[in-house]
């Protein structure tokens, strides 16, 4: 494959890479997630509780472990990202889930699946360098094909069952593959990043910014992913105990699984029209789509009739697509020379957020009357991103970045 200007064969490893984190949501997706609350005895909310705390304990460890070593460059860091993920998946094959002390391999897979999603975050700060020209464009295609990963993992449940061991032997055949990959990229291409890495960076730079707006603007990132996780993983539950399927559904038992791949089908959607459609969107007006489209949680969540709550969902998936890509492109463009500093806080963000909105949705969701509620909290959690975004003067001082790109979307 030409290793040319596009470095096409980095995109590529790394798109395949973000698929694979996409689909690698076992612990979290509805299906998996009920079977493992079966065999650990954990309760809805105690085990949010534990993605929660240990979730962020892992994030908080890659962040610390990129800050220390903010010399390593971003290609560097993602690929130290795939090793921990592929160790990760190699403790979930060898776990036997169950109560007491064999939690213990699973807590330790999570730790690591923490760190490395850390690291591989890196991979946005990259695609803005490859994107230079329409970041926004770059950094949408890269969630999108993540959200294809997350499409799968339904699809994967669907196929493979409901037990954690089976997938997680699937997603560490597929690492042991994109590892290797990624220790052959082309050096010239290699070597073209860093540079640009090195054009961007300021020599009086500190470890941590100081600059409180840069911290504020990587917060968000918690509450955008949150949202969407918190959601994704009270999804099948709400849909397994309150929602029948319809009798012309071959399945029923499925039906959980299909509604989770609908709305992650929006997902997914709603990244590819946003791409294709970036090269005249900026990232604001991307931003007030989504936004509006997060309204769809009401009637997903509360309607008992499939011809309402079918497309509901889909609309809802489209609230989540673009919104964490365009928000990054946006702050890429007002401070360039943080760009590392805001993959690795904007991961570990996510992940708190991540774990909290869970945790979020499995305490609010814990009596099964709820789960309708858990749903619209979590996804209301996007309310917090758009106060911030449109109400305060540090969102709103973003705007002037994007105004300041003069519009030009051509990509490498």
């Amino acid at each position: 494959m030409d290793s040319g200007s596009s470095h096409k064969r980095i995109q590529l490893n790394i798109l395949l890479v973000l698929m694979v984190n996409g689909a690698m949501g076992a612990p979290l997706l509805g299906p998996v997630r009920e079977t493992l609350q079966d065999q650990t005895g954990l309760s809805r909310g105690r085990l949010g509780l534990w993605i929660f705390v240990i979730g962020t304990l892992g994030s908080a460890l890659g962040l610390i472990a990129g800050i220390l070593g903010q010399h390593i460059k971003r290609t560097t860091l993602f690929r130290i990202g795939v090793v921990l993920e592929t160790l990760a998946c190699l403790l979930l094959v060898m776990a036997k889930p169950g109560p007491g002390w064999l939690l213990l391999s699973l807590a330790m897979a999570w730790l690591l699946l923490g760190s490395a999603r850390t690291m591989t975050n890196t991979g946005n700060g990259i695609f803005t360098d490859i994107w230079r020209h329409s970041p926004h464009t770059g950094v949408i295609l890269l969630h999108a094909v993540n959200a294809g990963g997350k499409l799968l993992a339904p699809l994967a449940v669907l196929a493979i069952g409901t037990a954690l061991r089976p997938n997680a032997a699937a997603f560490t055949a597929l690492l042991v593959l994109l590892l290797i990959g990624s220790w052959f990229w082309p050096a010239a291409d290699v070597d073209s990043l860093k540079q640009a890495e090195q054009r961007q960076a300021r020599p009086d730079r500190p470890a941590l910014p100081r600059n409180f707006a840069i911290w504020l603007c990587a917060v968000q990132f918690g509450f955008i992913a949150g949202s969407e996780a918190g959601a994704t993983a009270i999804l099948a539950s709400l849909m397994q105990t309150l929602r029948n399927a319809p009798a012309a559904w071959p399945w029923p038992d499925k039906w959980p699984a299909a509604m989770t791949a609908v709305m992650l089908l929006g997902i997914v959607l709603g990244r590819i029209v946003f791409m294709i459609s970036s090269r005249k969107l900026g990232e604001r007006a991307i931003l007030i789509i989504c936004l509006l489209c997060g309204f769809a949680a009401l009637p997903a969540a509360l309607a008992t009739h499939p011809g309402v709550y079918v497309p509901a969902l889909l609309l809802t998936g489209v609230c989540f697509s673009a919104t964490w890509p365009a928000f990054f492109s946006l702050a890429a463009r007002a401070y360039p020379a943080e760009k590392t500093f805001l993959s690795l806080s904007s991961a570990f963000f996510t992940a708190v957020g991540v774990s909290g909105c869970i945790y979020l949705s499995s305490a609010v969701g814990n009596e099964t009357s709820r789960l309708p509620l858990a749903f619209i909290a979590s996804t209301a959690v996007m309310i917090l991103f758009a106060l911030y975004l449109f109400a305060t003067p540090f969102g709103r001082r973003l705007e002037s970045a994007e105004l300041a790109a003069g519009g030009d979307t051509t990509a490498l």
